[in-house]
């Protein structure tokens, strides 16, 4: 939620990019309990590690300007 809220300009692309990003996370936290032991909080970590490069990559994604 902060980057739509705070890294990247308000309009509703980056409200869409949260929602995908929460799903996306949910998934990743089913799929590593399937594959190793204690999850903790490796899939956030790893969608947020992900997401500031789709930021970049998709063109009408702007960050703010300080």
């Amino acid at each position: 939620m902060a980057l739509a809220v705070v890294f990247v300009k308000a309009t509703w692309e980056p409200w869409a990019l949260a929602v995908v990003g929460s799903a996306v996370t949910a998934l990743v936290t089913v799929w590593m309990h399937h594959v190793s032991g204690p999850v903790y909080t490796w899939p956030y970590i790893l969608t947020t590690c992900v997401m500031p490069v789709i930021v970049y990559l998709v063109p009408n994604l702007r960050r703010v300007e300080s």
